[in-house]
C-alpha cells in the first residue's frame, strides 16, 4: 500500500513567527535579589543562653585577650611583679602606686560546661546475677566520647535509705567513682520503678529547659523488667498504707509517656534475661519512645 504524500506551501511563503525566550543564566546565583545580598549569610534564630566561657568553674586564668571576666587578683598580682622596674620611670611627685597596663590582666580559664547528658536508670531487682556491664557498654562509651553529663537513679539498690523511694545523683562525668559503686550495687527488697522515671523527667526538664541550660540532647538508658511495685503516691509520702495492685506499673507507664514529649531526647529500655512478664515491658517501651526503644540484653 502506498503511503499518502501531503503537500504544502513552500518554506518561504509562511509567514515569519517570533517567539520571545529567555536564555537561562549559567550561574543563577551571580543574579541574586536585593534582600538577599544585604544578609546572604544571616543565620537562623537560635536560643542561646549566653557567652558559654563565663559559665563554666574555674580551673585558672590565662592573658586576657578582652575585658570580659577579668580575674582581678591574679592581674594585679601579676602587675605587682614588674613594680621596681616601673616605678624607676615615674616622676616621685606621683608617690608609690600600683601600676597596671595592659599586658597584666588575666582572664579566668573556664572549663567547658557539657552538651549533652546521660540519664541512668538502673532497676537492681531485675538483675539475678546477670552481668549488665556489656549491654551498658555502648552507651558508657558514648557519653564518655561526648563528655556528658550524667544523671544516675538508681531504684531498688541494697541499702537504700527508703524502701519507697529512687535515689538520684548528678554526677559530672562517668568518671565519677559513684558511676561504678552502682554498677556493681546489689538488690534490695522493692522497685519504685515509677518514682525514678518521674525524677528522670524532672532532671531533663532543668536540663532543657531552665534559663541557663547548656545541654542540647539527652539519652535515656532505663535497665528493668518493668515490673514496678510501688506507686507514685507511695513514693512522695514515703509510706504505703494499702495493696496496691497494678498501680506501680500503671505509674511507671504514665510517668515514662511524660519522657516522650520532650524534644532532643532519646530513650530506650535495656531488656534484661529473665523477664517474668514481657507484655508489661513492651508498654513501657512503647509509652517511652515512637522509635524502636527496646534493647534486648544476652544472658551473661
Amino acid at each position: 500500500m502506498a503511503e499518502p504524500v501531503l503537500t504544502a506551501a513552500p518554506a518561504e511563503a509562511l509567514p515569519a513567527v517570533t517567539v520571545p525566550t529567555a536564555a537561562p543564566l549559567p550561574y543563577p546565583e551571580d543574579d541574586a535579589d536585593l534582600d538577599r545580598e544585604a544578609e546572604p549569610l544571616k543565620l537562623p534564630w537560635q536560643r542561646t543562653a549566653g557567652h558559654p566561657t563565663a559559665r563554666g568553674p574555674v580551673i585558672g586564668t590565662t592573658p586576657a585577650r578582652n575585658l570580659e571576666d577579668i580575674a582581678w587578683f591574679d592581674s594585679v598580682r601579676h602587675a605587682a611583679l614588674y613594680q621596681q622596674f616601673r616605678l624607676r620611670s615615674v616622676p616621685a611627685s606621683h608617690g608609690r602606686r600600683l601600676l597596671v597596663t595592659g599586658a597584666d590582666l588575666r582572664a579566668y580559664r573556664r572549663q567547658a560546661l557539657p552538651e549533652r547528658m546521660l540519664v541512668l536508670l538502673l532497676d537492681h531487682t531485675c538483675r539475678h546475677g546477670w552481668n549488665w556491664l556489656p549491654t551498658l557498654a555502648p552507651y558508657l562509651h558514648q557519653a564518655y566520647s561526648d563528655r556528658a553529663a550524667v544523671c544516675l537513679i538508681e531504684v531498688g539498690g541494697d541499702g537504700a535509705p527508703s524502701l519507697f523511694r529512687a535515689e538520684r545523683s548528678m554526677l559530672r562525668s562517668l568518671l565519677d567513682p559513684q558511676v561504678m559503686v552502682a554498677l556493681s550495687r546489689k538488690s534490695g527488697g522493692s522497685t519504685p520503678l515509677a518514682h525514678g522515671l518521674e525524677m528522670a523527667g524532672h532532671a531533663l526538664r532543668h536540663a532543657l529547659q531552665q534559663g541557663a541550660a547548656t545541654i542540647t540532647g539527652a539519652e535515656v538508658v532505663v535497665v528493668t523488667d518493668g515490673l514496678g511495685n510501688v506507686p507514685l503516691y507511695a513514693s512522695m509520702r514515703d509510706k504505703l498504707t494499702s495493696p496496691v495492685g497494678g498501680v506501680g506499673v500503671a505509674d511507671a507507664i504514665d510517668a515514662a509517656q511524660a519522657l516522650r514529649v520532650l524534644d532532643g531526647v532519646r530513650a530506650v529500655i535495656v531488656q534484661p534475661p529473665r523477664v517474668p512478664h514481657p507484655e508489661i515491658l513492651l508498654r513501657l517501651a512503647d509509652a517511652i519512645s515512637n522509635e524502636r526503644a527496646l534493647v534486648v540484653a544476652d544472658g551473661t
